[in-house]
């Protein structure tokens, strides 16, 4: 009898063993392998369940312009070895003049959101948008870096940038894209196409090419009647060129939907001279500390009037008050979103109109670690 109860015990013993080594073995697999192997039984699956757990910071990845005439954001490299495993990705990439000639390379862009969405997960979604001027500052770095190379203020604006999502417990993203051109003119039957979500919404990101204010507050009215009063919008005008997964367009609206345990919160920073800029910057950072978000990433999109601040110094301030915490600045030719901070306090809500800025910075921040364990 105990000979059969011994026999019984060591498939068990061999499964736990395995289970260690195996673990130990994709601990080390980039993040766009881990939804393949999560595939092959319920074992790994279970173990990369707990894996996943202990990745869910948001990585920002920059590369250079290698080309000074035509669009190149080639993040192959650096997707195929990044540890987490996005369920989104957000691309911005510099375009040097809002009037620069980007029909002949539509091309050029479709092949590049090819490479990168390749080199992603199969079910991560890519939006993005080109931008007058990007800066970063991740986790650890003093200042703004693009590889290996320190980058002056110059410099900084030829770069592009991608941030990644991670797959966490209980948080679901998705994309949407609303197109506004031929029959599509009027946005009055924008609710189909913005995602169901099965969880409640708490942020959307808006990325939209010039519109009208009457569809742009159309468009507030009704992500806000669809997915609640609540919701943070936050985006940018691009001029250029947006992005959604494998195709380059213009005159539509672009962006990504958060879902579930997450928090978020907006702020408006007003001012067009730099002192007062970087002086409501510090003010407006003191009072986002008071919502007490577990801060994941912030994202800060700025107009044309407040570009003539070195966007490493704001990324700076910003880390001055929460270190370690990665910020994207995006220059746009507008911005897009509302102080729900201030709303907050004064148990108010935003109309469609309050949301459209030319002379304001806005900037969002929101965690991703969820409640759930």
């Amino acid at each position: 009898m105990a000979d059969e109860v011994e026999a019984l015990e060591v498939p068990a013993k061999c499964l736990t063993q395995m289970a260690d080594i195996v673990e130990n073995i994709l601990s080390f697999a980039p993040g766009r392998s881990l939804e393949s192997a999560a595939s092959v039984c319920m074992l790994w699956r279970e173990i990369i369940q707990r894996i996943r757990k202990t990745r869910r910071d948001c990585v920002t990845l920059t590369v250079g312009k290698l080309n000074s005439h035509k669009p190149c954001f080639d993040f192959s490299y650096s997707l195929t070895n990044v540890a987490t495993e996005p369920q989104a990705a957000l691309l911005f990439t510099h375009i040097s003049s809002a009037s620069a000639p980007i029909p002949p390379y539509m091309k050029d862009f479709s092949k590049y959101l090819r490479i990168n969405q390749a080199s992603l997960p199969r079910r991560c979604v890519l939006v993005g948008c080109g931008t007058l001027g990007i800066y970063h500052l991740g986790k650890n770095s003093p200042i703004f870096f693009s590889g290996n190379n320190l980058l002056s203020k110059e410099d900084a604006n030829n770069q592009h940038a991608m941030v990644l999502f991670p797959r966490a417990l209980g948080v679901q993203v998705c994309s949407f894209h609303v197109p506004l051109r031929n029959k599509y003119k009027s946005i009055s039957g924008i609710d189909s196409f913005l995602p169901v979500m099965e969880e409640p919404v708490k942020l959307v990101l808006v990325l939209a090419h010039p519109l009208s204010l009457g569809k742009l507050t159309n468009f507030a009215v009704n992500v806000k009647k669809k997915y609640g009063g609540k919701t943070v919008i936050a985006g940018c005008y691009s001029d250029c060129v947006l992005f959604h997964q494998s195709t380059a367009s213009f005159r539509e609206i672009v962006g990504l939907v958060f879902a579930g345990d997450l928090v978020s919160a907006s702020i408006v920073i007003n001012s067009s001279r730099e002192n007062e800029i970087l002086e409501n910057l510090h003010k407006n950072l003191v009072r986002l500390k008071s919502t007490q978000i577990q801060n994941t990433m912030a994202l800060m999109f700025r107009p044309p009037t407040h570009q003539h601040v070195d966007g490493n110094m704001q990324c700076r301030a910003f880390q001055h008050h929460f270190p370690g915490v990665p910020v994207v600045v995006v220059d746009g030719s507008a911005v897009y979103g509302c102080d729900t901070v201030e709303l907050e306090r004064s148990a108010s809500q935003a109309g469609g109109r309050d949301f459209l800025h030319t002379q304001s910075t806005i900037l969002c921040m929101f965690s991703l670690s969820t409640t759930r364990s």
